[in-house]
């Protein structure tokens, strides 16, 4: 049975890159003991880079999903939990709304434009910007 490619290689070895970058607040994670958050980073980083390694419609990319977007509200539930001042507040949308916008332009755009790859690079490192934001806030 023949699978349907959603990236070729020479699209998607930006976006494994970008995937391993997840390992950076991850570590972060580690260093400060927020075992769990490290965990669901570390396999968020590895699901993603296994799905973009061969970019192809198969149970990995449906993996990748559910463990982005569980990271996703996860993340989101610290967010509203930690960030308590005004100008992280601020700060904090403008990074998820800058987040939302390049993942939906690379979703809209995949195979259609070879730009997508790099909203979905830009993606992934607002996504980890967030992450570090949230994880500063919760050491305070």
């Amino acid at each position: 049975m023949q699978l349907t490619r959603v990236a070729r290689w020479e699209e998607s070895k930006y976006i494994v890159a970008s995937s391993g970058l997840f390992m950076v607040p991850a570590i972060y994670c580690y260093v400060y003991e927020f075992y769990k958050l490290g965990i669901l980073l570390t396999l968020t980083s590895g699901f993603s880079i296994n799905f973009w390694m061969n970019a192809v419609f198969s149970w990995r990319r449906t993996l990748d999903h559910i463990c982005a977007k569980v990271a996703y509200c996860v993340f989101v539930w610290n967010g509203i939990l930690y960030i308590r001042t005004v100008p992280d507040i601020i700060l904090s949308m403008i990074v998820m709304s800058a987040m939302l916008y390049c993942y939906y332009v690379s979703y809209i755009m995949c195979g259609v434009v070879d730009v997508w790859v790099k909203y979905h690079v830009a993606f992934h490192l607002l996504a980890i910007q967030g992450q570090i934001i949230i994880i500063n806030r919760m050491i305070e």
